[in-house]
């Protein structure tokens, strides 16, 4: 029993890293694989279709529109181009997916197992695995899962090196991957400036030591940097790829597209559930931390890594509340926090059985972590069902919260010390509140969709445009958004980056100026349409400003119950345009 115990509970100085990371690898690919969550972006979006776009069509985008926001984001996206040059659409999106989940995953396990032990560095990547907000962030075909990834990556690195890169090596590696982060997306840097300030607490504050670590992190980023200009001004001619985020960030900021997207005013915290994951976990380690100061003024993990979570809060919110930017209200921007959140969560529970159970049988604890993996799993796999008791509960998710996060603070604060009840309690609730208040966030619903049919049908459609028709022309997109596939026609549109308009109500009154430029002898107009006969009225739309075409082809497209007409139309004259 006492080896069995101190297999279980004693930090691991040296784990197996082959090991942890084959069962990782498997016990992700079947989270991705039978989980209740999707695989694919959802129908209706624009920027993830965006990024698949590239995936499957980079040189005829790249050769188009050269180098552009999208496009600068190298990391992720000569990664994804990778995987979409070697396997099916299909094959290497879920690839593309498990590896992004099993980088985070083994990154948080070792962190975790260094310093709480294997039970609770497993405890801790179930969690993180079966994670609405995070499976969110791997599904969703963004750059935010990648560069999650690589921020986790980094960390290991800092507070669990593996062996070889405890020293200059380790901390090169640190600032090529927040680099990669950053370069995947620039709100990575909100997790990044905290995780810097955690270098010199690690290193315990030697100053000879903290100045050579912080300028390997420089060199590391700085070789990084070069590497991808390089590869920009390979593929792009230009070297800068590391301006375009940083000019759209401004273009947003000054034209006030920000509010115009997202609103003003403080009502979307009505429907913020999935915040009280950070501030709620934030608030309970904190008292948690008053009520226990004694026992754990000297515990490095829990000081060190609540100040992580406590400076990425404050940092959000001052983006969101005094720059008025959108980091928090945005549920993918606000994804990030997922970092210092889950690293927090294993040593807030470590303090727990460190408080409360020196000793407890080995029994209880086995009882205990299988107790906390149901309220890991029970949230997910019961409010995610439609029709069941998500509509029982229905606009009363934050009571809900509210009672979870009031037990887990009593337990946590005042029961702690009574071993088994404060506890169970308190480590049942803190899982439980964590993967409820994600589960039941509106803004992640998408999450438990199948859209494995629009991705298909989608990915159909490409293939068919790409077959030689549609080659060194320009498309328009011409779809109405009164049909029942029109956010899944907008996702097409958005693998070819042409933006939409609706030339149905356009046409009749489009200036010449604009016709001239949108409908040339080098355009080729798209039709998506479960109603082939709007395509005979667009013609004629189209005939009545003088825009004249010729049919080259049409098609149906069909997977499961996604069902709809592609035809193709060639511009043929508009000399006489008016």
């Amino acid at each position: 029993m006492t080896k069995l115990r101190n297999l279980l509970f004693d930090p691991v100085e040296k784990e197996s890293i082959a090991k942890a990371f084959f069962f990782w690898l498997t016990f992700s690919s079947l989270a991705l694989w039978l989980g209740p969550f999707t695989n694919y972006s959802p129908a209706g979006f624009i920027d993830p279709w965006v990024y698949t776009g590239y995936f499957t069509n980079f040189s005829n985008l790249v050769h188009q529109f050269g180098l552009l926001y999208y496009p600068s984001r190298l990391p992720y996206v000569l990664f994804g181009v990778s995987m979409y040059a070697v396997f099916s659409p299909p094959v290497a999106n879920f690839l593309i997916n498990l590896c992004i989940l099993t980088a985070g995953v083994i990154s948080l396990y070792c962190i975790v197992a260094r310093h709480q032990g294997r039970a609770m560095a497993a405890l801790t990547g179930f969690a993180f695995c079966l994670n609405p907000y995070v499976m969110s962030s791997v599904s969703w075909d963004y750059p935010d899962g990648p560069a999650i990834a690589f921020l986790l990556l980094g960390l290991w690195v800092v507070l669990a090196p593996p062996p070889g890169l405890q020293g200059r090596r380790g901390m090169f590696l640190v600032g090529s991957l927040w680099a990669m982060a950053g370069f995947t997306n620039l709100i990575a840097g909100l997790i990044i400036l905290p995780g810097v300030i955690l270098i010199p607490y690690v290193r315990r504050f030697a100053i000879r030591q903290l100045v050579r670590d912080e300028l390997f992190v420089l060199i590391g980023v700085l070789f990084t940097t070069g590497c991808l200009a390089l590869l920009s001004r390979q593929i792009f001619q230009d070297y800068r790829f590391y301006t375009q985020q940083v000019k759209m960030l401004l273009y947003m900021s000054r034209e006030g597209r920000f509010q115009q997207m997202w609103g003003t005013g403080l009502t979307w915290l009505n429907n913020a559930y999935r915040l009280v994951e950070t501030y709620g976990l934030t608030l309970i380690g904190g008292l948690f931390f008053i009520r226990h100061f004694g026992r754990l003024k000297s515990d490095r993990f829990y000081m060190c890594t609540y100040a992580f979570l406590f400076l990425c809060n404050v940092l959000f919110m001052f983006v969101e509340f005094g720059m008025k930017a959108v980091v928090l209200r945005v549920a993918y921007t606000s994804s990030y926090l997922v970092v210092p959140v889950f690293i927090f969560l294993a040593a807030l529970i470590g303090a727990l059985r460190k408080t409360a159970l020196t000793n407890s049988s080995l029994a209880f604890e086995l009882f205990l972590w299988l107790t906390i993996v149901g309220a890991e799993v029970v949230p997910v796999y019961l409010f995610s069902r439609p029709n069941r008791l998500v509509t029982v509960l229905q606009h009363q998710y934050w009571t809900v919260a509210v009672y979870v996060g009031i037990a887990a603070l009593l337990a946590c604060t005042l029961f702690a010390s009574s071993r088994f009840l404060g506890t169970a309690l308190a480590a049942t609730s803190l899982v439980f509140l964590l993967s409820f208040s994600t589960t039941v966030d509106p803004a992640l619903s998408y999450v438990f969709a199948d859209s494995r049919p629009s991705y298909e049908a989608a990915i159909q459609t490409q293939n068919l445009l790409t077959s030689g028709i549609t080659k060194n022309r320009m498309l328009r997109f011409w779809f109405d958004n009164d049909e029942r596939w029109s956010p899944l026609f907008n996702s097409i549109n958005s693998l070819y980056l042409w933006g939409w308009r609706d030339y149905s109500h356009l046409m009749p009154t489009m200036p010449v100026d604009d016709l001239r430029y949108l409908f040339s002898t080098n355009t080729t107009v798209v039709h998506l349409t479960q109603e082939p006969a709007r395509v005979k009225e667009r013609t004629k739309l189209m005939a009545d400003r003088n825009i004249f075409v010729q049919d080259d082809g049409r098609w149906t497209v069909s997977v499961d119950n996604v069902e709809f007409q592609v035809i193709v139309q060639n511009v043929r004259d508009v000399s006489s345009l008016k």
